[in-house]
């Protein structure tokens, strides 16, 4: 966390010296350009072929970036009026202490009655939490993180709330959306970010920013942990994109700061090569099915995988012969 708010202040600090951007942009752009797309990596890490261990680094490392850039953004949206500041830190402690005792209540005294409601109880939470976040001016993310965090912190006394079917359930209900929100991201993207500058601009950030992302994880994690240079290279790698968070934060720029389309084309450019570097660089074979195969249970209840070719023993020729 030391490392890397260093990096996003340092980041900071030079956009705002050099590029002539306010300091509240300056400091969203090193946001955008610096933390890692935690839902996203999440959900790739099974096809990139990383070892148990190399998984849970490059989990911990995603969880405390997207922890330390929420708590950032918050600050950094807020830090322009200090008494909307204290209220919207009120408001958000109050949502934090109840958000809790909301699920509890839900667990209660509706979830016995609704069998099965589980889920949209879930959903809808979090959907509330996350328009209240947005109408406080710090976007939905920080209020969709708090309660699916909650929720998940909630496991063992609600099981059936953070339950695996549910997070399923959840995965596939976001990706029914996500064409939507690209859809209309991309209708929103003015023609001067589509042009031969922005295209310049994305490759020189790419080339400059995603190489000094890479070192620095991998530079600690050598010092630190002593890793190999195969293993510490594989965390970094995986670590890199930042699809989801750069989008959303080079929109709050565009629309509250104003910062120049070509920058905002720039940033578009940025996230699609940052998120493409895993699948180019780690080249595992993957499954064409789209059903996602569960793990393998014990007996003769134990789910045969599709890519499994089961073989059945002939009969017996007593049996051949009284058919």
């Amino acid at each position: 966390l030391l490392i890397r708010s260093a990096t996003l202040f340092g980041v900071g600090w030079l956009a705002w010296r050099y590029a002539g951007l306010p300091w509240q942009a300056a400091g969203l752009l090193a946001l955008a350009l610096l933390t890692p797309s935690t839902g996203f990596i999440m959900d790739s890490l099974s096809r990139l072929g990383l070892s148990e261990d190399e998984r849970f680094w490059v989990t911990s490392k995603a969880i405390a970036g997207e922890l330390l850039a929420l708590a950032a953004l918050f600050i950094v949206l807020q830090a322009g009026d200090p008494a909307h500041m204290a209220l919207s830190s009120t408001a958000l402690l109050a949502m934090m202490v109840g958000l809790p005792l909301v699920f509890i209540a839900l667990g209660r005294w509706v979830a016995p009655h609704a069998p099965g409601s589980e889920f949209s109880l879930l959903v809808m939470v979090g959907m509330v939490a996350a328009y209240i976040t947005y109408l406080l001016g710090v976007y939905y993310l920080v209020g969709a993180f708090i309660a699916g965090l909650v929720a998940r912190l909630l496991h063992q006394r609600m099981p059936l709330l953070a339950s695996h079917e549910n997070l399923h359930a959840l995965r596939l209900f976001a990706s029914f959306f996500v064409p939507f929100y690209f859809f209309n991201a991309g209708t929103k993207v003015p023609s001067e970010a589509l042009s031969w500058e922005a295209l310049g601009l994305g490759i020189v950030i790419t080339l400059v920013v995603l190489p000094l992302r890479i070192a620095v994880v991998w530079l600690q994690r050598r010092v630190m942990f002593g890793e190999s240079f195969r293993s510490s290279l594989r965390v970094s790698l995986a670590l890199a994109p930042t699809l989801i968070f750069t989008l959303v934060l080079a929109a709050i720029m565009r629309d509250r700061f104003q910062i120049p389309a070509v920058l905002f084309g720039a940033l578009l450019l940025y996230a699609a090569l940052t998120t493409l570097l895993p699948s180019l660089v780690f080249r595992t074979p993957f499954d064409v099915d789209p059903v996602e195969q569960e793990p393998a249970g014990q007996g003769e209840d134990a789910p045969v995988a599709a890519t499994e070719v089961v073989t059945a023993d002939p009969p017996p020729a007593s049996a051949s012969a009284s058919r």
